[in-house]
């Protein structure tokens, strides 16, 4: 509760600040900061830009398409408002040009259209990633289509705004305002669902700039009714950018290059401003008593001078760096390929040994794997007959004949929860946590290998136990591995040397221990190395 309202009160304290201007207009003064509103809005709309370029190549189909489509919202925004910037009067140019109402227009009705698709699409859930490059290729088009305007036929621009207002400006203003409220309704919606930090984000920043829109469009300029919309965008920029930047910067492998290259063109672009004011204070403080025509055009010059050399010389230097920067990626690149080549090398042996699961579980807690007491059930299975087999087929045909026995015993136990399985020649041990399941898997693994061996004359035998054992990460300093130790194994292997042709024998512990009914021939009793008293082993039909 108390999130939700300290959310409403930061999203709405614009309004309430455009609220109380609009009720005691004497408060509502004249600001006029021309120069100081070009500095700003060029360099925060361009650093916005070129971060979210950045974010979108990092972002690709990583993401709900909401996000990038936000992303891309801003990446035109920007760009629309950045001319918007540019044409500023006074600032770079002494007339008015139609880029400074139009780039302040566009920009919300741009952004609005797009974060109302994405805010309609993630609550329908019917967006997806075609989706989002429709909406990349017809925002370019109609970015490019102003921006040809602007530079090439500024007077087609005039001629639509003197004809068409106020009507026109009218239609933009409620358009504009709509889709934002429309976008800062779902986005909420989609927060209140999901509770996640970028989607309270997007919905704060629909909510600044339907009320950015309300600024913009009905108080006069150069108020500071008028200026909050400026702060709206900016800190929409600032703070959506930011988010956007922490949420998903690590998405993909780091890559020097593009992080380099936004950065240059940022500080390309802040130098350059930087020594457009530089020199237009220097040019300011040798003017002292001029008239006021001539100082203001050599003003200009001197702005648009500090831009040029400045921004060509920053360019110069960071296109210098870029190439080091260039090589430095492609050697970085390399190298993490062939750690990451390496890597899957690693987890493949690994895994040979180990296994995925027990691999996974070390990887989690190297200490998981540690020496430890446990009650298991032990399968051993062999198969009978091989050695005579062997004596008469060549290395090939046997090693043909393990490598299918492998795969097949491999397919059987990957179906089933066993913690450890190995093979030593013919001979297979797998580890189970219970009885039953250990019963269940003998019989499937005599069923898939019987079909495999019988054609070769050949059969299994198969031994099951259970009882405590040491489990764990074993070995010298240089070998380590993973076993099981104890009498249970010993006693599990004596069993299996006891098992017919495709029998299987169970001791009468495990038949106790199992939760299934089982049916078995009649008890015997087999007698083993080391053992004083016989073993009660039973030998199994069927569950």
């Amino acid at each position: 509760m108390l999130k939700r309202v300290l959310f409403l009160l930061v999203a709405f304290l614009p309004g309430i600040v455009l609220l109380f201007l609009f009720l005691n207009p004497e408060a509502d003064k004249v600001f006029r900061a021309p120069t100081g509103h070009f500095y700003i809005v060029t360099f925060t709309t361009f650093a916005a830009v070129v971060i979210s370029i950045l974010l979108t190549t990092i972002m690709e189909n990583e993401v709900p398409p909401h996000y990038a489509i936000a992303t891309i919202a801003f990446a035109a925004m920007g760009l629309i408002f950045f001319s918007h910037g540019l044409a500023t009067p006074g600032a770079l140019i002494a007339e008015f040009h139609p880029a400074v109402s139009w780039g302040a227009w566009l920009t919300l009705l741009v952004g609005g259209g797009i974060f109302a698709a994405a805010s309609i699409g993630s609550i329908l859930k019917k967006i997806h990633w075609l989706s989002v490059r429709v909406i990349v290729i017809s925002t370019t088009v109609l970015t490019a289509l102003y921006f040809g305007m602007a530079l090439f036929a500024p007077e087609i621009l005039s001629q639509i705004e003197e004809n068409a207002n106020p009507t026109l400006r009218l239609v933009i203003f409620y358009i504009s305002l709509f889709l934002w409220i429309v976008s800062a309704v779902m986005l909420y919606s989609l927060w209140l669902k999901t509770r996640k930090r970028l989607d309270g984000v997007l919905a704060l920043v629909a909510v600044w700039l339907a009320i950015a829109t309300i600024s913009m469009h009905m108080f006069p300029n150069f108020y500071y009714s008028w200026w909050i919309y400026h702060i709206n965008l900016l800190g929409a920029f600032i703070i959506l950018v930011l988010t956007l930047l922490i949420e998903f910067e690590q998405l993909r492998e780091f890559r020097l290059m593009p992080y380099f290259l936004a950065l240059s063109l940022i500080l390309t672009a802040l130098f350059s401003l930087v020594g457009s004011y530089l020199s237009d204070k220097f040019t300011q403080n040798l003017l002292t008593g001029n008239s006021i025509s001539a100082t203001s055009e050599i003003l200009l010059q001197a702005r648009r001078r500090g831009l040029l050399i400045v921004g060509g010389s920053m360019g110069m230097l960071m296109f210098g760096l870029l190439s080091v920067t260039w090589r430095a990626d492609k050697i970085l690149t390399n190298q993490k390929l062939e750690l990451k080549r390496i890597s899957t090398q690693l987890q493949t042996y690994s895994e040979w040994l180990l296994g995925p699961d027990l691999l996974g579980r070390l990887l989690k807690n190297p200490k998981a794997l540690s020496l430890v007491r446990q009650e298991r059930t032990i399968l051993f299975l062999d198969i009978r007959n091989f050695t005579s087999w062997s004596e008469i087929h060549s290395p090939e045909e046997v090693v043909k004949l393990l490598n299918v026995y492998y795969m097949t015993v491999e397919a059987t136990l990957k179906e089933t929860e066993v913690i450890k399985y190995k093979f030593a020649a013919d001979e297979t041990m797998a580890v189970f946590a219970d009885a039953s399941t250990a019963i269940h898997e003998a019989i499937r693994l005599r069923d898939q290998t019987i079909r495999q061996l019988e054609n070769h004359g050949l059969g299994v035998g198969i031994g099951i136990h259970n009882g405590p054992v040491v489990e764990g990460i074993l070995g010298s300093m240089g070998v380590k591995f993973f076993d099981v130790i104890g009498d249970t194994v010993n006693t599990t292997k004596r069993i299996e040397s006891a098992a017919g042709k495709n029998e299987i024998l169970i001791s009468e512990e495990t038949l106790l221990s199992t939760t299934h009914s089982v049916r078995v021939d009649m008890k015997r009793y087999i007698t083993a190395k080391g053992k004083d008293s016989p073993i009660t082993v039973c030998s199994i039909q069927c569950l």
